[in-house]
């Protein structure tokens, strides 16, 4: 039995039926784009909710409010949020939602999650099993407070190595996607076995980027880094997640190496990865580094390490992924280098990444970036090309023009 299997029958709320579960869920996130259907098939179905104090309401993706129709979109969730008596409420520049649904513990190990985003497989990192759902969905588990899910079939990996200065946890998750692509792993669990250095911040680029493999949970099963992360009361509360990962048998198990050189993804798919070498020198007008995948204090630290004192030659845009991030980035003088090199830091928002604004690309031009997904027109123009990278490389390619390490 698997970990993911474990968790999935330990929550399910009436007993297996061949292999679909209805399951109660510990928490509910909706962000400003999915809160705005979720809130209106509630109110216009007159539905109650069933525990607000299981609902996480953040307002990231329009932030700053980018049109008054996004303006009044906020005020009327706000007013919803209010009326429904949601205390766990994150306005525009607190933090992109699955960094305020970690840094605050939100999620726990052996805790099932649903969001109303698709990057909700972040909170893997921590050993809860999340993932997202569709605005009306979240409408539905709100009043019942439950999900309906099919047991997934399940993949174990195996990551062994050492990550360093021009290796993190994005060219582990670049490396998951070259080797099984974007369709291989639809609707299963991607469990990960950490024999590495690996930080959290690591273990949540790869759980943030499981879902562009198609996989419904991407996870790793606590361990001692998961015990490190999170409070003692947390850990006597979840031990039995605990003791369910220390019984995993990993027989079978995919072996994966961190790669020696960085990886990036080029356009049009997350899963079409190459090695720097096979890019390098590829002339970038935009870089941007931040984002729910790569905006912690460790990526702001990598970028800058690479950026060094030098100046960028292209449009650069620093997006670290909640105020917390920002003001550590700010004490640590980050934020001064960044800003004295030429770059942009913007509040944290998820405007850039998803081409909502702060950083559209205009036709024929090419980003670089730290985000999770270079589709066509995912930032601006269908006419535009988008490399994902780690921290590190796009460091080196803002102060370069060029992709470089």
């Amino acid at each position: 039995m698997s970990y993911t299997q474990k968790i999935l029958e330990k929550k399910a709320v009436r007993p297996l039926t061949s292999n679909f579960l209805t399951v109660e869920v510990d928490g509910i996130m909706f962000h400003d784009g999915s809160g705005v259907i979720a809130s209106e098939v509630i109110s216009e179905n007159n539905f109650s909710i069933h525990n607000p104090n299981k609902i996480y309401a953040i307002y990231d993706h329009y932030c700053p409010s980018n049109s008054v129709i996004t303006a009044n979109n906020h005020k009327n969730l706000k007013e919803f949020i209010k009326k429904y008596g949601i205390k766990n409420f994150y306005g525009c520049g607190n933090g992109i939602c699955h960094q305020i649904m970690m840094e605050n513990h939100y999620a726990l190990p052996g805790d099932i999650i649903a969001g109303g985003d698709s990057h909700t497989t972040t909170y893997g990192a921590a050993g809860a099993l999340s993932t997202g759902f569709g605005a009306t969905e979240i409408a539905a588990a709100m009043a019942m407070e439950k999900v309906w899910l099919k047991i997934p079939e399940v993949v174990k990996i195996i990551v062994t190595g050492k990550t360093g200065n021009m290796i993190s946890g994005k060219d582990i998750a670049l490396s998951i996607l070259k080797k099984f692509g974007t369709e291989e792993l639809i609707y299963k669990s991607l469990e990960i076995k950490d024999n590495t250095d690996m930080t959290m911040s690591d273990r949540m680029t790869i759980s943030n980027m499981g879902v562009e493999t198609g996989a419904k949970f991407t996870i790793f099963p606590p361990d001692i880094k998961t015990k490190e992360f999170i409070t003692a009361a947390e850990y006597e509360k979840t031990k039995y997640a605990f003791n369910i990962a220390e019984k995993l048998s990993w027989k079978g198990a995919i072996n994966l190496d961190v790669p020696e050189v960085p990886l990036v993804s080029v356009p049009h798919n997350p899963g079409n990865v190459k090695t720097i070498n096979d890019v390098e020198g590829t002339e970038i007008d935009q870089v941007v580094i931040g984002s729910c995948t790569n905006g912690r204090i460790e990526d702001m630290r990598m970028a800058a390490e690479a950026m060094g004192k030098n100046n960028v030659k292209v449009k650069t845009i620093i997006v670290p992924a909640s105020r917390k991030i920002y003001l550590q980035a700010l004490n640590e003088g980050l934020i001064e280098r960044f800003t004295k090199a030429g770059a942009m830091v913007l509040p944290s928002s998820c405007g850039p990444c998803m081409g909502a604004h702060l950083g559209l690309l205009a036709d024929g031009e090419r980003a670089l970036t730290t985000t999770n997904r270079n589709f066509r027109g995912r930032m601006g123009s269908p006419k535009a090309e988008i490399y994902l990278s780690n921290p590190w490389v796009a460091g080196i390619t803002a102060v370069t023009g060029k992709i470089s390490y």
